[in-house]
């Protein structure tokens, strides 16, 4: 792990520190990611009162201590141990819907986008912050698909950048310096959410081109 901070699901891993740190650090990561397991459910077909209660449910077997959960052998990163924990749950309580999709891809693209959501509000908090709402609402969706194109600014189209700058009082360059700033802002809050589900660098490379391909496969199929 040279080089690589210690996160809260390396504390979880190592068991280091004292347990209620270990359970402190387990708490507030399932607690970033509560929407990935809602939105899995309801991809898998669950309404959204189902889904809410199986989620409660979920949450409270995981974190119950001595849970079988945890109990078993945790990987190197927090997502594929958060979707096999869910899966064992749904599959003792005979809670599993049926659906024709991969309940894998179902929770990663799940993942993905709580992933996505979780960094943009964090995002149009530090814009808030600054005083700098207005830009963020202008900019913001011209900037969120492109991670449709593996996380690489795409080229909108000039009529919506037009009516941005008319909007904001600057010229199209003067948007495309902006946005170019937010999606680098946008991409350091991914990596530092993600940074916490992960025990490496190396891991924290893999799940964020995972978390490219699975965004640009959602925004492949809306289009």
């Amino acid at each position: 792990m040279s080089g690589f901070a210690s996160s809260r699901w390396s504390l979880v891993v190592n068991g280091g520190g004292h347990p209620r740190q270990v359970r402190t650090a387990l708490v507030a990561i399932c607690q970033d990611y509560r929407c990935t397991v809602l939105g899995h459910l309801r991809g898998l077909g669950c309404g959204d009162d189902e889904a809410g209660d199986l989620a409660r449910d979920f949450f409270a077997w995981l974190l119950a201590p001595g849970a079988a959960g945890v109990a078993a052998c945790v990987p190197d990163r927090f997502r594929p141990f958060l979707r096999d924990a869910l899966a064992r749950f749904l599959d003792d309580r005979g809670a599993a819907p049926s659906t024709r999709a991969s309940p894998t891809a179902a929770f990663d693209h799940a993942w993905a986008l709580a992933v996505l959501r979780n960094a943009g509000r964090a995002l149009e908090r530090e814009y808030r912050a600054e005083g700098r709402e207005r830009l963020h609402e202008t900019l913001i969706g011209l900037l969120v698909p492109v991670y449709g194109n593996g996380g690489e600014p795409v080229a909108d189209a000039l009529a919506h950048r037009l009516v941005a700058a008319a909007r904001l009082g600057t010229d199209v360059d003067g948007v495309a310096t902006q946005l170019a700033r937010m999606h680098r802002r946008l991409r350091e809050l991914i990596l530092a959410e993600l940074s916490q589900t992960v025990c490496d660098s190396a891991g924290l490379e893999a799940e964020y081109a995972l978390l490219l391909r699975e965004l640009g496969a959602l925004y492949r199929d809306d289009a």
